[in-house]
């Protein structure tokens, strides 16, 4: 990625459970949370689509973990967790340099 991009993460959430999938880390300053949205299924207890877009502020690596879980349980009520290692680039210039 570079600069000023935007990275979709796209994953399963199964909120009627309780579980809920969250960032558990990332470096602010290489890559920052813009929205979360839920896009839910038809029928009642249904899960959805989370959806967290991600916006490359600057140069550098991120470690993006997230964790499904139950928040008010605490961390060791995770099930599942995965990490993408996000590299940012510098913005190419005006002139493509």
């Amino acid at each position: 990625m570079a600069a000023g991009d935007r990275l979709s993460v796209q994953v399963e959430d199964i909120s009627p459970t309780g579980y809920r999938w969250a960032i558990e880390g990332s470096d602010p300053d290489v890559l920052a949370v813009g929205t979360e949205t839920l896009a839910t299924y038809p029928g009642v207890g249904a899960g959805g689509l989370r959806t967290y877009r991600l916006d490359a502020k600057g140069a550098g690596v991120a470690a993006l973990r997230f964790k499904l879980w139950r928040k008010w349980e605490g961390d060791n009520s995770a099930i599942e967790r995965f990490s993408v290692t996000v590299r940012v680039l510098p913005a190419a210039d005006s002139q493509g340099r």
